[in-house]
């Protein structure tokens, strides 16, 4: 019985299930336990430096991130943004704190990889497109440029919708609508303020904006316009100038528009009425100019209407 006992717990010792009695293992057989332990733990061993260089590995890759979203004008610009793969073009041009002076400098990334293979890579344009904040772009820049991509008209549609028709935005599906962190300016008032130096025949013009978190006025862009006295409105990120005098001091009809996001001047369809003077509002996606005066300086009854879908002033 003693026998039994003490092979047991030699057995115990050894790591062999034993029920009734056992013999000592042989030494074949202590050897072979030996280097099946030896086998084991050199598996945990390099199973466990896998996993830390797997955890290196991702700490790198995100720093190269990191570094590709602080970086990013200059990332886009280099030869070796081209060979992106699509899943990492993704990760970043989807990133919030994406680093750019712009929306549009985004789209102009992503073309630019897109035209290097467009055959492989047209399937993932629209999914690289949805990445960008639509919203932040006007009409005309949606439909020139962005609705000529493959695959992109319906998102196209979708953020046209969403800037002019406020009423339905709660029914429209985009994966973005607001700014990106960087570009964000809640905290900041538009206006156009006229500044006059000389007679009214020269006129220099800026747009400056509110900071309510610094409490002060700073110049944001000269206002590139050959005429004062214009009306304005102001469309989601567009500022748009309407009429006014120009520097021959005659009522003029012509339309600009300035974007807040691409930083560029570009000009409207002109009024069907020269006028000065008059008062202008927008309302459900539409410009109304009212009254004022025209070229003969004579007062106007006469309301014309801008439908920003169509293009086009009528009366």
């Amino acid at each position: 019985m003693s026998s039994s006992s003490s092979d047991c717990s030699s057995s115990a010792t050894s790591g062999i299930y034993c029920e009734g009695p056992q013999t000592s293992p042989t030494t074949n057989q202590q050897e072979s336990l030996q280097e099946e332990g030896t086998n084991s733990l050199d598996y945990t061993l390099a199973r466990a430096d896998l996993l830390d260089n797997e955890e290196q590995c991702n700490i790198l890759r995100r720093r190269i991130t990191d570094y590709e979203i602080r970086n990013f004008m200059e990332v886009y610009k280099s030869p070796e943004f081209l060979d992106f793969s699509v899943e990492h073009l993704q990760r970043i041009v989807e990133h919030d704190d994406l680093n750019v002076s712009s929306e549009a400098d985004i789209y102009w990334a992503i073309r630019r990889w897109y035209r290097y293979d467009e055959e492989s890579r047209r399937s993932h344009l629209p999914d690289l497109i949805a990445c960008l904040r639509l919203t932040q772009f006007d009409v005309d820049f949606l439909y020139s440029h962005i609705n000529t991509l493959p695959g992109c008209e319906l998102l196209v549609n979708k953020a046209v919708e969403w800037l002019l028709r406020p009423s339905i935005r709660g029914n429209i599906t985009l994966r973005y609508t607001k700014a990106r962190k960087v570009l964000q300016t809640e905290d900041e008032t538009y206006s156009i303020i006229v500044q006059t130096r000389g007679d009214h025949r020269y006129v220099d013009k800026c747009l400056i904006r509110y900071s309510k978190a610094l409490n002060e006025w700073q110049k944001w862009t000269d206002i590139k316009l050959e005429r004062s006295n214009f009306g304005v409105v102001q469309l989601e990120h567009v500022i748009i100038c309407i009429g006014g005098l120009e520097r021959n001091t005659k009522p003029s009809n012509h339309v600009n528009r300035y974007n807040l996001s691409t930083k560029i001047w570009e000009p409207m369809p002109s009024m069907e009425q020269r006028r000065v003077y008059m008062s202008v509002a927008l309302l459900d996606g539409k410009i109304y100019a009212c009254g004022g005066q025209d070229e003969k300086y004579q007062a106007l009854d006469i309301v014309e209407e801008f439908d920003t879908i169509a293009g086009r002033w009528q009366t």
